[in-house]
C-alpha cells in the first residue's frame, strides 16, 4: 500500500482489557457489610452480635466472590483467599479492584476492617453495661407464706436473666437456702415468688432474722 495512504488509514478500534461494571453499587455494598457487623457487635447483646459479626464475614466472602466474576477474575480464588484470611485478604482485595478499573476504596476498606476488629472492644464504653436489683422478703407473717424477690432491670439495652442463691438466718441458727432465678425486661420490674418448698432446710427456722443474696449472676438474653 502507498505510504501516503497509510496517513489516512482509519484508526484501529480500541482494545479493552475487561468489560467493567458501569457503576460500583457492590463495591459499596462490600463496605458496609462489614461495618453493619462491626454495629451489630456493639448494639446487640454479645452472643447475637458475635452471629452477625460472623454472618457478615461470610456475606463479604459471597460479594467478593460475585464482584470478582463481574471483572472477570478467578472468582474461586478470591473466594479461597476471603476464607483462609479474611482480616488481611478483604482490604487487599479492595485495593486490587482499584487496579481493574473500579474507584478507590483502599482507605475506606482499612478503617472498616479495623472498626469490625475494635468493635466488640469498644462495646462496654459505648454501651451502658447491663444491671439488675434483686430483693427478696417475707411474702407473709411468718416463713411458711415464702418468699417474694423482686428483680429491677436498672440499666442496659437487653432484657436480663438473673439467677441467684436465697440465705436465711433464724433465731436459732442458720434458716435454710432456696436457688431462684427470672426474667426482666429493659426498665421493667418482675416478681419471683419462692413457696415454703423451694426452702432447703428451713422446717427448723423458729423465727426468721435475716434474708441475704449470694452468688447474683445477670445475664443478657
Amino acid at each position: 500500500m502507498d505510504p501516503i495512504h497509510n496517513q489516512y488509514a482509519p484508526p484501529a478500534a480500541p482494545v479493552l482489557a475487561s468489560a467493567a461494571p458501569t457503576n460500583d453499587v457492590l463495591g459499596w455494598v462490600l463496605l458496609g457489610t462489614p461495618l453493619l457487623g462491626g454495629i451489630a457487635h456493639i448494639v446487640l447483646p454479645p452472643l447475637l452480635g458475635a452471629v452477625v459479626g460472623i454472618a457478615s464475614m461470610i456475606a463479604t466472602v459471597i460479594l467478593i466472590g460475585i464482584d470478582a466474576h463481574r471483572w472477570r477474575r478467578p472468582a474461586a480464588q478470591h473466594v479461597v483467599g476471603a476464607v483462609l484470611l479474611w482480616l488481611v485478604f478483604y482490604p487487599l482485595y479492595m485495593h486490587r479492584r482499584a487496579a481493574w478499573g473500579a474507584p478507590r476504596k483502599l482507605a475506606l476498606a482499612i478503617g472498616v476492617t479495623a472498626f469490625f476488629v475494635a468493635s466488640p472492644f469498644c462495646r462496654p464504653f459505648l454501651v451502658a453495661p447491663s444491671r439488675a436489683y434483686v430483693r427478696c422478703k417475707s411474702a407473709g407473717q411468718v416463713l411458711g407464706d415464702g418468699l417474694t424477690c423482686t428483680i429491677e432491670h436498672q440499666s442496659g439495652a437487653s432484657s436480663l436473666r438473673a439467677c441467684w442463691d436465697v440465705v436465711l438466718t433464724c433465731a436459732n441458727g442458720p434458716g435454710g437456702t432456696a436457688h431462684a432465678c427470672g426474667d426482666v425486661a429493659p426498665k421493667e420490674t418482675t416478681t419471683v415468688s419462692l413457696p415454703f418448698s423451694s426452702l432447703t432446710g428451713a422446717t427448723g427456722c423458729d423465727k426468721l432474722t435475716k434474708i441475704e443474696l449470694e452468688g447474683l449472676v445477670v445475664t443478657e438474653e
